[in-house]
């Protein structure tokens, strides 16, 4: 495999291909189904229906603050203004999708029982540190938020109880985030829309700062989480600004071709890829 392309449409008729160079070795377990066409000179083109409108994951609603702890209620759409907590996730992984391979029909977001567990535990203590008194904040919604909410692992195309490919979702990730204007544009209004007290930062670490740079834009106060609410323990923690990498995206190794085209590697600690927009 020399070179991988991903078609996207995250919309009706907003269609693009997203080019990934040097993919990472990974890529070569898929099954077969994924692909669309193979070339003798090494480019893979993946199914158009993976990176689809259809496989989106709504942000939803999963939780309230109740009393002394969260109220786990039937997942909803947020509403607009409803002035939430929202936690910031990542992408769907293998439970936020059925299992059929062609049916691939999206749930909800963290939809595993311990990761939601994990997060009932643990989302106070960050909430506290964040500046908040609990009994000041009670019956807010919790919203659950993947910046972009396709599935960037390529579960779907694994065995189902194979564990998580982090580099191949980290390139994956980056190629649609970073190059593909629709995502950024998108966390920005829907976190807009909702207009949240609170964001919990709780992307991967590798991915955060991609996150962050979106969330600068916005008026509401953020903080980053030391880890996903998938792998929430005790010692998780909000970060300090010290501890926080400095944004420097020439330092990633991205170049620009003669055509004004970025270059794509594999995926590091900071987002690389190429964007193609059909014309």
């Amino acid at each position: 495999m020399q070179r991988i392309i991903l078609p996207v449409e995250p919309e009706p008729g907003s269609t693009s291909q997203v080019v990934i160079s040097n993919p990472v070795k990974d890529w070569a377990k898929l099954n077969p189904k994924a692909w669309a066409k193979r070339s003798t000179d090494g480019t893979y083109v993946l199914r158009a229906d993976h990176f689809h409108h259809s496989k989106l994951v709504s942000d939803a609603v999963r939780a309230r603050v109740q009393g002394d702890g969260l109220e786990e209620i039937e997942p909803y759409a947020p509403r607009p203004g409803s002035a939430p907590l929202i936690v910031l996730l990542e992408s769907p992984h293998k439970n936020e999708y059925s299992k059929d391979i062609e049916e691939f029909a999206p749930q909800w977001p963290l939809n595993g029982e311990s990761s939601r567990k994990k997060m009932q535990r643990h989302l106070r203590r960050l909430t506290e540190a964040a500046g908040f008194t609990w009994a000041d904040i009670q019956s807010k919604e919790v919203t659950l938020v993947n910046p972009v909410p396709l599935q960037t692992s390529m579960h779907r195309f694994f065995p189902h109880k194979e564990g998580l490919h982090k580099t191949l979702r980290d390139q994956v990730w980056c190629a649609l985030f970073s190059q593909t204007r629709y995502f950024k544009l998108s966390l920005q209004l829907r976190i807009d829309q909702y207009a949240p007290f609170l964001i919990l930062n709780a992307c991967t670490k590798n991915l955060q700062d991609e996150v962050h740079k979106v969330l600068t834009r916005l008026p509401y106060q953020s903080e980053r989480i030391s880890n996903h609410p998938s792998m929430w323990f005790s010692r998780d923690r909000l970060l300090r600004p010290d501890e926080v990498r400095v944004l420097n995206t020439t330092a990633s190794g991205v170049g620009r071709r003669g055509n004004g085209r970025r270059r794509a590697g594999r995926a590091g600690p900071h987002c690389i890829g190429r964007h193609r927009p059909h014309s």
